[in-house]
């Protein structure tokens, strides 16, 4: 999802509530088994729930068929 301002984000959020991000501009959509996010600063993110810093790679795997998600 490209950067915007905070404005545009809130003006966009309505495509997560209404499972029609893919539709959303600015906003590219892949399938994939596996990816890879790295930073220059140490990411947030959260486990369950749970927020967690630290690192500056996080990798992240599919199973699939072990979850199903909705966009």
């Amino acid at each position: 999802m490209r950067d915007r301002p905070f404005l545009g984000r809130m003006m966009h959020a309505r495509h997560l509530f209404a499972g029609t991000l893919h539709r959303a501009a600015g906003v590219l959509t892949r399938r994939v088994t596996r990816v890879v996010i790295e930073a220059s600063v140490p990411l947030r993110f959260h486990v369950d729930g749970d927020p967690v810093e630290g690192g500056h790679r996080l990798v992240g795997l599919v199973h699939a068929g072990a979850l199903k998600i909705r966009a």
